[in-house]
Formats: structure tokens, C-alpha cells, sequence
């Protein structure tokens, strides 16, 4: 369980159980881990972002866009992609917060993060 879309994976095919107090205790002591990993992975949209930014603008063969689509609907294709990468987990993260009645301090500022990267893209 190395990416975050593969832990939300995890904790959605138990969804329901997640509401028993012995899973929530388990899931507090997971709380930070998947925190951190978010963060991890909010770095690595901003920094894929960012690098290839300039590739998609100027429409190279090097872009990270699909090459069966226009350079412009490439484009919001890619950007899409990033942004519900980023959105997609921020909502099961809040929704485990919300069932551990408990935000952490790092939990704020992988907020903050988010809002920055999701307003870039």
C-alpha cells in the first residue's frame, strides 16, 4: 500500500466497519501515516505539475498528454487528472477525521497545501 488512491482502496472495502471502535482506534494510530502520505502525494502533483507545465504549453512530444487528443483537450485532460487526484483522497481524509473527532496539526497544513496546488491547477 504504497500510494494513497491504493489506501483509500483499502479503507473503502471497509467502509462500513469503519464506525466500530476498535477499527477506530486503529485508524487513529493510521491517521498520521495517511497524512503524511496525502502530503507526499500533493508535493508529487505539484511537482509533476510544474515540470511538465512548460511541455503541454507548448505542445511537445514529450507532454504528458494522451497523443489521440487535441493539444488543448490534452491539456484539461491532464489537469483534470491532477486535480482528482488531489481531490479524490482530500474527501476520504476528512471523512476519517471526521470519524476519529480529532484533526491533527498536520492534518491543517496539508490543508493549507491543498488549497495552494489545487488553486494553481
Amino acid at each position: 500500500l504504497d500510494t494513497m488512491q491504493n489506501r483509500i482502496k483499502l479503507f473503502n472495502a471497509f467502509e462500513g466497519l469503519l464506525e466500530r471502535p476498535i477499527l477506530q482506534a486503529e485508524l487513529e494510530r493510521k491517521q498520521q501515516v495517511l497524512i503524511e502520505q496525502y502530503h507526499k502525494d500533493i508535493a508529487d502533483v505539484q511537482a509533476s505539475f510544474e515540470k511538465h507545465r512548460a511541455s503541454v504549453d507548448a505542445c511537445t512530444d514529450d507532454a504528458p498528454i494522451y497523443s489521440n487528443l487535441p493539444p488543448v483537450a490534452g491539456a484539461i485532460y491532464w489537469v483534470r487528472s491532477l486535480r482528482s487526484r488531489l481531490r479524490d483522497p482530500m474527501v476520504k481524509v476528512i471523512y476519517f477525521n471526521h470519524l476519529v473527532r480529532e484533526v491533527p496539526e498536520s492534518f491543517e497544513k496539508v490543508q493549507k497545501i491543498f488549497e495552494v496546488v489545487a488553486e494553481k491547477l
